[in-house]
């Protein structure tokens, strides 16, 4: 609920994997999903995320059916923190990539919290091991694309992909 107005009924994991919109999306999960403002250009490769000023991301094949109707438009991607750097992800050679610089890590044990600065943007990136850099050190992690999701910019609406 928002303002008064439902937003989305269903499971909880549910909620978490298919929100209906950026609202849900920030609301459910911990820590937050991470935002990024930009817009879809098209590359000689096929499609990038691009933010003004910061985070360059190619996109794999896996989205470029569902994003080739939104070349120049405005849209937030988000990306779940436990996505970034996750060893999964690190088997796909194609994977879309996060660069950033460390700015902050909390080992908790079995996992770690590593923020980063991505360009004039920030992002958590929740890994299973340890950070292999200190800060100030400068991290490429593979992204998870079942972790990543596209707003559109207007309505805050989830983007089908």
């Amino acid at each position: 609920m928002k303002d008064g107005a439902i937003q989305q009924v269903d499971t909880p994991l549910n909620l978490y994997l298919k929100p209906v919109n950026r609202f849900v999306a920030s609301f459910i999960g911990s820590p937050a999903m991470n935002f990024f403002e930009g817009s879809i250009q098209k590359t000689s490769t096929g499609f990038a995320f691009s933010e003004p000023h910061g985070l360059q991301m190619q996109l794999s094949q896996h989205f470029q059916a569902s994003l080739s109707s939104l070349e120049g438009r405005q849209v937030t991607m988000g990306i779940r923190p436990e996505g970034i750097g996750h060893v999964r992800a690190t088997l796909n050679p194609a994977a879309p990539t996060i660069r950033g610089r460390v700015r902050v890590v909390e080992p908790l044990g079995s996992e770690s919290f590593v923020h980063l600065d991505v360009g004039t943007s920030s992002a958590i990136a929740k890994m299973d091991d340890a950070c292999p850099v200190g800060m100030g050190g400068t991290l490429e992690l593979p992204v998870l694309e079942d972790k990543i999701y596209f707003f559109d910019h207007q309505t805050q609406t989830t983007i089908p992909c």
